[in-house]
């Protein structure tokens, strides 16, 4: 079993690894964050082969329905910023309106796969994966700021040294 969790975690590293070793345009941003996350996730959560099988579909599949609502959010509140003085009272109730449905379908979403994630991890499980989303965000912003402080943030992506530091 032990040997087991090893291959797993040395195969989500693995996956990082070579994802971030590879150039940068934005796809290749996204998907170096989700090798990441995956290597930090599998770390941190302490999956076993099995849960991992399991878990990983049902939490892709919360991410990108968490993502698609965001975009929709994005593409409603694009252009307001610049007519947001010349918008009328009723504009303007409409967007606030807009805003807390896409807040309500983000809490409808999270409360979904909360169950989900009842069904296919232990309870303690659970609990560990919200706090280590929260975790990985921070550590995720963490490398960034100190990559962009550094200058080292080039155009289009992010680069090698964001793994020197790489201890989750």
């Amino acid at each position: 079993m032990k040997r087991n969790y090893f291959i797993t975690t040395a195969l989500a590293c693995l996956i990082a690894v070579s994802a971030f070793a590879q150039g940068g345009r934005m796809g290749h941003k996204t998907e170096k964050i989700k090798a990441l996350r995956v290597a930090f996730f599998t770390e941190r959560l302490d999956l076993s082969p099995e849960e991992a099988q399991v878990f990983w579909p049902v939490y892709n599949d919360f991410l990108e329905e968490m993502e698609d609502v965001r975009t929709a959010r994005r593409e409603e509140m694009k252009g307001v910023k610049e007519n947001f003085d010349s918008m009328s009272d009723k504009q303007i109730e409409g967007l606030v309106d807009g805003i807390v449905e896409f807040k309500q379908k983000e809490v409808d979403i999270q409360i979904n796969y909360h169950n989900q994630f009842k069904e296919i991890l232990p309870i303690k499980k659970v609990a560990q994966l919200y706090k280590t989303e929260r975790e990985f965000k921070a550590w995720l912003l963490k490398q960034l700021k100190e990559q962009k402080q550094q200058g080292e943030m080039r155009r289009g992506g992010m680069h090698k040294p964001m793994l020197q530091e790489r201890q989750f």
